[in-house]
């Protein structure tokens, strides 16, 4: 319960200081600017880039996961020999 002080004192304060300083909260080049601007098409070029190597990276823990998968899967059917009467191993 005492966690929660801080981080309301903190919301508060974001909020506070977004009211009183409104050019902060404008929207960015993008959103708010020319399409056609320089620095549009680079954030644009920037935040499509940023998502490929993100989409890179998750699919390459994906693929590492499924190989770890099969991995499991095919040592374990060859482990798995013929079961063992009684499960004793008889000595010769």
């Amino acid at each position: 319960m005492r966690q929660t002080r801080p981080l309301r004192a903190f919301s508060l304060l974001v909020g506070v200081t977004c009211l009183l300083i409104p050019h902060v909260t404008l929207a960015c080049a993008v959103c708010f600017g020319d399409p056609g601007d320089p620095i549009s098409k680079g954030i644009n070029l920037a935040i499509i880039t940023l998502l490929s190597v993100t989409g890179v990276v998750l699919g390459g823990f994906g693929a590492f996961f499924v190989y770890l998968a099969g991995r499991t899967r095919h040592t374990s059917r060859k482990q798995s020999g013929p079961p063992v009467s009684g499960g004793k191993i008889k000595s010769s």
